[in-house]
């Protein structure tokens, strides 16, 4: 398996970036702590789910793309760029992380948002189609390349840096 040091500092760069945005989002742009609308009709708190995801949409907007030649040739990465839309692995269950919103329908959270912001890098659009991965598929899944990623509370540690 090909190791690519590149990568490592590509994704230190890309989280770094994400911080950023997120921090120069005004105030108003900010998702509230608590919203009161979930309680009330189903038309009303999808409206205030769409809301509250207004700071993501423009995080997204304010994202930067890569310039082709920066993509890493013969990876994950270009095949993403060159498909146009990152295939990830990550959880539809996981609260912060990956939520799915049952009044939109949307992957929200911290891995959901990555991975788009990733995919905007790549392809110049947050396009993404996620497969659910679990901690024992992770790492089979990016090694037989049945995902170009994955979002899924993953921390590297000198065993699995060996594996991916």
């Amino acid at each position: 398996m090909r190791h690519y040091p590149k990568f490592r500092s590509f994704a230190v760069s890309l989280t770094a970036v994400a911080v950023i945005l997120a921090a120069g989002c005004d105030r108003k742009d900010a998702p509230p702590a608590s919203s009161a609308a979930t309680t009330a009709a189903p038309t009303a708190a999808a409206s205030a789910a769409t809301a509250d995801n207004k700071w993501r949409q423009r995080l997204i907007e304010r994202a930067p793309v890569a310039d082709a030649a920066s993509i890493p040739k013969d990876t994950s990465l270009w095949e993403a760029h060159e498909a146009g839309k990152l295939i990830y692995g990550g959880s539809k269950t996981q609260k912060l992380f990956s939520l799915q919103n049952p009044m939109t329908g949307e992957l929200e959270g911290f891995d959901a948002t990555m991975a788009m912001l990733l995919a905007k890098y790549l392809t110049g659009k947050p396009e993404v189609e996620e497969k659910i991965v679990t901690s024992a598929t992770r790492e089979a899944l990016l090694n037989n390349k049945s995902v170009q990623a994955v979002f899924y509370t993953y921390s590297i540690t000198p065993e699995r840096e060996k594996k991916v």
